[in-house]
């Protein structure tokens, strides 16, 4: 039968390990995601400000793609954030 140390032991070990584990998942996902924006394949993440004023351009000239390859998605059944 598991004594109240063990079973703290354990949760404890199962908590650091996890830690480890989420700190070097997001190194590696960070180093990646700078490579791909750095190559062009990621755009940089913008602001919710910024991303209202676009959508506002958009609607007032709906003829004109807000950003590049804007018009290739439309119509595509994507949904475009």
């Amino acid at each position: 039968m598991n004594t109240p140390r063990s079973v703290a032991y354990g949760w404890g070990a199962l908590i650091v390990a996890t830690g480890i584990g989420y700190w070097y998942a997001k190194g590696v996902n960070e180093r990646r995601w700078n490579d791909q924006r750095a190559r062009g394949l990621r755009a940089n993440p913008t602001d919710w400000k910024e991303k209202v004023a676009a959508e506002e351009a958009a609607a007032a000239n709906p003829d004109a793609p807000a950003e590049a390859g804007e018009a290739e998605k439309k119509g595509r059944g994507r949904i475009v954030l």
